[in-house]
């Protein structure tokens, strides 16, 4: 599937040019969370640049991979270097951004999940572990153990879940965001879709936001059925998109001091860490209920094309000798037809001619045709149906 994308649009764009976009795209995304707070300390624990990475993975083939690799390497190591930091500090930095998307994307093609899909349920799993779990466990630890020794901030000990959960929290918020429009959308009524956004955004502001003591105490638990609310009716997009905006109205507001995770006006070490959490647990959770519904509609459309495969003529769309048969049971068992009922059998004279000289694409269009000027011919109570591929 990523291969398919890639020859659509990924070989429209050179190497040279694919490695500076990415690293623009992801030094964008670096500057923005050391702008909102203090990079050192993970700011609110968001970085949404390890979305970005894999995202960019999944969606091009992995003949090129070096060159988003690449990309990521150049952005990590000249934004380090320009913010301060030692050499081998930034190189830290950068062996652990780069290793954590890479060894997500190679997980996830063991998986037989190339693509990174969030539909089926099993294809979720296999993304957490892969994107969610592993990548950043490798790689926020790399992060983190540069901080220890190439920094000397040997009392950083307890920075590290910061550092995991900040790079969980980055892939699922901006990762979805690049994979999930491949998948099926599920279409909802135009005002009820925007009534769950403004409710949706209505009720995170509230939660977040500065409305007094009341509301910066009380934890965001009515969030939590909204995000549901989009899962089930909206199913992988719709999940997507209402778990990037809480996330970004949390974080937002987490680091100006405000919101239930803000302390005194304040983000701390643990707040950050709890803020983290509700996140994780929220995407997931939400991400879940929409594999579930998508592979339930799947489920729906599969089961309601085979019963119709099972009574319809695939190329004529008449009703085939099943549906004919029991078209016939029914008509000569009922009551209301004493009478009997007529069958007139038809057959097209010389239609191998037109097979042979033509081709079956001909004699197909021929079929159609046929079916359609018969079905106009009879009453609404009648019925024209297809027994077979035969031909004389």
């Amino acid at each position: 599937m990523n291969d398919s994308f890639e020859r659509l649009r990924g070989q429209r764009i050179s190497g040279p040019l694919l490695l500076l976009g990415v690293a623009a795209g992801y030094l964008g995304l670096a500057e923005f969370v050391i702008w909102l707070d203090d990079a050192m300390n993970l700011g609110t624990g968001f970085w949404p640049a390890a979305g970005l990475s894999l995202g960019l993975l999944l969606l091009v083939s992995p003949s090129r991979w070096g060159w988003v690799i690449g990309g990521i390497a150049v952005a990590e190591l000249g934004g380090d270097l320009a913010h301060g930091h030692p050499l081998d500090a930034a190189l830290w930095f950068t062996a652990g951004n780069c290793i954590e998307p890479l060894i997500a994307a190679l997980l996830l093609r063991r998986w037989g999940n190339p693509a990174g899909s969030l539909v089926p349920l099993r294809q979720f799993r296999r993304f957490f572990v892969a994107g969610v779990v592993v990548g950043p466990l490798v790689g926020g630890s790399i992060g983190w153990f540069g901080t220890v020794v190439a920094l000397g901030q040997m009392g950083a000990w307890e920075a590290w879940p910061r550092y995991v959960l900040a790079d969980a929290v980055g892939v699922l918020v901006v990762a979805p965001m690049l994979l999930c429009w491949k998948e099926q959308r599920i279409v909802r009524h135009l005002g009820e879709t925007a009534t769950l956004g403004v409710v949706l955004l209505a009720v995170t502001f509230v939660e977040f936001g500065t409305w007094g003591d009341v509301w910066d105490t009380a934890l965001p638990y009515p969030i939590i059925p909204l995000l549901m609310w989009a899962a089930l009716r909206h199913g992988c997009r719709g999940a997507v998109l209402a778990v990037f905006t809480v996330a970004q109205i949390a974080i937002w507001s987490t680091a100006a001091g405000h919101g239930p995770f803000a302390v005194a006006g304040a983000a701390t070490g643990t707040t950050i860490t709890l803020l983290q959490m509700f996140l994780v647990i929220s995407a997931v959770s939400t991400f879940v209920m929409a594999a579930l519904v998508e592979d339930l509609v799947d489920r729906t459309e599969v089961e309601v094309r085979l019963e119709k495969l099972a009574s319809t003529d695939e190329l004529t769309g008449l009703p085939n000798r099943a549906s004919l048969t029991s078209f016939l049971s029914g008509r000569l068992t009922s009551p209301s037809s004493p009478t009997g009922v007529g069958v007139c059998v038809c057959d097209l004279d010389h239609f191998k001619v037109v097979n042979d000289g033509l081709g079956h694409h001909a004699g197909d269009e021929v079929l159609v045709e046929v079916a359609r000027r018969m079905r106009g011919c009879v009453r609404p109570s009648d019925l024209v149906a297809r027994l077979g591929a035969t031909s004389s």
